[in-house]
């Protein structure tokens, strides 16, 4: 029998195990288009090896399809070694990230990013509209693009084009191999379990470097992907949390540079903006909080606490030799 080269790698990098995978994996099963050109690889970065569950679910939920599919661990915590691990194991010419918790909306989705790929072979990276599915019964009230934001969920506005790199998120992001190269995650950054030191922006510092180097990258809005939110994230001290790491990532990538201007920002300009976008918040939220707007409130809170993780970045890198990623 003649092999078939595998067109499309499905990455998915978990530290949950089948707590999420048991309701995204048959939806992404039935959203596939083409099977003995496709392959499914879950990379599990638990510190524990429970590759052998995994491995089972995984057989069982692609039965009687023609899809290969296979399961690695990577003891090693944090996204960006999950997602190295995944670059090197993967065998498809196209490679893709979902997370654990998002799915694609409909068997449009597999065309559409293949599609984008067939545009122009400088086209390195594919991305596509993430929406957002609440937790059942919860309540709508807090609910706002901030919030949306830091749920990993946007773009369902947009139209294909080429993009810069931000437009990208790493919920869904597809990469051609032979643009990639060497090209890794950068594993100083990246989620992990240490909520102090947690920094993300892998992804956004990954298609930076992409566009750096001259490749195109493209927002594709036929391939949309629904990202499902646990109960936990639909929390304000869930949000808080995340607003915090993504005002100490956004400090860190500015101050090397990873921004459209591609200028570094001094870490003093870094805490004096945190400072300016506090005090502005704060007056904004009182305001927020007399009117009973709650969705506005919670935003502002959000952006507060940015603040506060830009500011603590800022002076982290003054105090210390700066932290280069590039």
């Amino acid at each position: 029998m003649v092999e078939v080269a595998i067109q499309q790698t499905i990455c998915i990098c978990t530290d949950r195990g089948l707590s999420m995978l048991a309701m995204t994996l048959p939806r992404l099963r039935d959203a596939l288009v083409l099977d003995r050109r496709t392959e499914i690889l879950i990379v599990s970065n638990r510190t524990d090896d429970d590759t052998s569950v995994l491995r089972d679910f995984l057989t069982r939920t692609f039965h009687g399809t023609r899809i290969t599919s296979s399961v690695i661990h990577e003891g090693r915590r944090g996204l960006s070694h999950a997602r190295n691990a995944a670059l090197a194991a993967a065998r498809g010419s196209i490679v893709t990230f979902l997370d654990d918790d998002a799915a694609p909306r409909d068997r449009e989705w597999q065309r559409a990013v293949l599609t984008a790929f067939a545009r122009d072979d400088r086209i390195a990276a594919v991305g596509g509209p993430v929406a957002l599915v609440p937790p059942a019964g919860a309540s709508t009230r807090l609910l706002s693009p901030r919030v949306e934001r830091l749920l990993s969920c946007g773009g369902l506005q947009s139209v294909s084009r080429p993009c810069r790199f931000g437009a990208i998120l790493g919920v869904n992001a597809s990469y051609r191999r032979t643009c990639v190269g060497d090209l890794r995650f950068d594993p100083r950054i990246g989620w992990n379990s240490a909520r102090r030191s947690a920094l993300a922006g892998e992804e956004a510092v990954f298609n930076w470097q992409l566009q750096r180097q001259g490749c195109t990258l493209w927002f594709e809005q036929g391939a949309v992907v629904e990202h499902f939110i646990a109960p936990k994230r639909w929390r304000i001290p869930w949000l808080l949390a995340r607003a915090y790491v993504d005002g100490k990532t956004a400090a860190l990538l500015q101050s090397n540079g990873v921004d459209a201007s591609f200028c570094r920002v001094s870490a003093a300009r870094l805490f004096a903006r945190g400072c300016a976008k506090l005090m502005v918040r704060s007056g904004q939220l009182l305001a927020g909080i007399a009117l009973a707007r709650t969705a506005i409130a919670v935003s502002h809170l959000c952006d507060m606490a940015a603040a506060v993780g830009q500011m603590e970045m800022a002076l982290s890198l003054r105090s210390r030799k700066r932290l280069r990623l590039l």
